[in-house]
């Protein structure tokens, strides 16, 4: 008899996926829409940073002062903001992204819609950190240089 392949999980485009806290029921980092059909280790969205605390205002400057721009949106009822962009989530980390249906989940994909016409400059390479249970980002310097072809900039990092 025929062993039965794992149930795979169908994936379009333009689905949303939120950066989960394993064991948490509903506790979540951020949300964003996948940019290609069948994957979501791409997303475009917002990642939460005014929690626990405000953002730090010096590293929204190193955001300002690398990728030229810091589009932050309220995310919740209590004014806790979002910053809009795009995030490569690490490949492990991946089954640390979940769908929460359910009215909002639809109202906040119609939301970011257009993200996904005019992606933000703002790239975050994004990994679940165990220790602390939080999601981490870190700029992709690199991926925003390449897509951008500046490559002056993109020569001196690579002879580090």
């Amino acid at each position: 008899m025929r062993e039965r392949e794992p149930n795979k999980e169908i994936i379009g485009k333009r689905e949303l996926f939120y950066l989960w806290h394993p064991d948490t029921h509903d506790t979540f980092s951020g949300y964003g829409l996948n940019v290609e059909p069948g994957q979501k280790d791409q997303l475009v969205g917002l990642l939460m940073v005014d929690r626990p605390r405000q953002a730090d205002p010096n590293w929204l400057q190193s955001v300002v002062d690398t990728y030229g721009e810091c589009q932050l949106v309220p995310m919740t009822a209590a004014g806790e903001r979002g910053l809009a962009c795009q995030m490569q989530i690490e490949e492990e980390d991946l089954p640390h992204l979940r769908r929460f249906p359910s009215e909002k989940s639809n109202a906040i994909q119609i939301a970011l819609e257009p993200l996904m016409d005019e992606h933000p400059a703002i790239i975050l390479n994004m990994s679940w950190d165990e220790e602390s249970k939080t999601w981490r980002s870190e700029l992709a310097v690199i991926i925003y240089a390449l897509q951008n072809k500046e490559v002056d900039d993109i020569l001196p990092m690579l002879h580090c």
